[in-house]
Formats: structure tokens, C-alpha cells, sequence
């Protein structure tokens, strides 16, 4: 009986599995869901001791009918602010890419970036541009990628290495003053680019591997 009721309504189950199928591969490929500067309210400050970080929306950058985010930091002691979100790292990760606009900063500032464990073990990485700090490139249009192979570790929680599973991800601003909008922030995926290298997350450590 159930094989004649499926041969029945074999129209109905096709055109079930065909909507199901399209709005599971729109959700995968929504490319504004995976672009982390869009949802500028998912970001706040860092509670660690640092300086003030303003986010805000810079209407005059648009992306995909959305507003950048801009970030103004004012330096002074103890020389960092500290902007978060949470995070979900996909699998096949192989680097951090961001799109950013230079409106201003002192000559000696920069950009840093942390993967926070849920455990509290950290890894962070300096934001270079052609190999430059953000205080030594031109005000404009700036890209860079943050491999995840070059993110060092630091051990503050259980020290067990697993940046697959980190949940928190910082923006780190540092030794001067900056002024800069993001259009794109997002996991730059093995294959996706002729340039891009295999995914190497670091693995788990013994203890973790299962």
C-alpha cells in the first residue's frame, strides 16, 4: 500500500523535495548572511579594560543595499579597543577576508583580529595589506586576507588548541587612532578563489580528537 501511495503522489513528494532543495541552497549561497559587516548590531564593545570602539552605519557605502560599518577608535592608554561578535567557523575555513575603506589613522596604528574559544583560548593575527599596518598604506580602498594558518596562539583557557569550535571573533584596534568602514567581512573557504590554499585549521589537540 505505501508503495502505491507513493507512486500516487509522486508528483506532490517531487515538488516537495524540489522547494526544500531550493531553499536549503539559497540559504547556503545568501551571501549577505555570510558577509559578518552586515548585521553592524551583532557587533558590540569588548568589556577587557580597553578604549571605547564607535560602530555605527556608514550610509555612504553600500553593500548589497545595506550600510558599511565604520569604526572610529581614539587612541590613548592602554593603546587597544576591542570590538566582538559571535561566530560560527566553518569547516572548510582557510582564511578570515576583509574589504575595508581607509578614512583616516595615525601612522602607527593597526588592525588585529582574535579567535576566541569558547573555553577562553585565543588566537590573534596583525592585519597586514600588501605586508603594511593600516597606519602605513593610503587612505582608500583596502582588502587583506587573515590565513588561518598564521593566527598565533595564546593559551588563557584549557590550552587545548581548537580554533575550529571558537565562538567569538574580535576586531582589534591598536597604538593610534583610526577611522575605517568594512564592506566585507567573511570565512574565505578552501577552493573558492585559484589562489586559495587548503583549508588548514589547526587540528584539535589529542585530547580533543576524537
Amino acid at each position: 500500500m505505501m508503495a502505491g501511495w507513493l507512486w500516487e503522489n509522486r508528483a506532490i513528494i517531487l515538488a516537495l523535495a524540489m522547494m526544500l532543495s531550493s531553499m536549503t541552497t539559497c540559504a547556503a549561497e545568501d551571501p549577505l548572511k555570510q558577509n559578518l559587516a552586515v548585521d553592524i548590531a551583532a557587533w558590540t564593545l569588548n568589556p577587557d579594560g580597553g578604549n571605547p570602539v564607535r560602530i555605527f552605519q556608514e550610509p555612504s557605502i553600500q553593500i548589497s543595499g545595506h550600510p558599511a560599518m565604520r569604526l572610529v577608535y581614539t587612541d590613548t592608554l592602554p593603546h587597544w579597543g576591542n570590538i566582538k561578535r559571535e561566530i560560527d567557523v566553518p569547516a572548510a575555513t582557510r582564511a578570515i577576508s576583509l574589504r575595508l575603506y581607509k578614512h583616516s589613522s595615525m601612522p602607527q596604528a593597526c588592525l588585529y583580529l582574535w579567535l576566541i574559544e569558547k573555553d577562553g583560548d585565543q588566537w590573534h593575527q596583525k592585519l597586514l595589506f600588501d605586508g603594511k599596518i593600516l597606519g602605513a598604506v593610503s587612505s582608500g580602498w583596502l582588502e587583506a586576507d587573515a590565513p588561518v594558518g598564521a593566527f598565533i596562539f595564546k593559551p588563557t583557557g584549557d590550552g587545548k588548541r581548537d580554533m575550529a569550535h571558537a565562538a567569538t571573533l574580535l576586531i582589534g584596534c591598536n597604538y593610534g587612532d583610526i577611522d575605517v568602514s568594512f564592506s566585507d567581512i567573511r570565512f574565505a573557504l578552501a577552493g573558492e578563489t585559484p589562489q586559495a590554499s587548503p583549508a588548514t585549521l589547526p587540528p584539535p589537540t589529542p585530547e580533543q580528537a576524537e
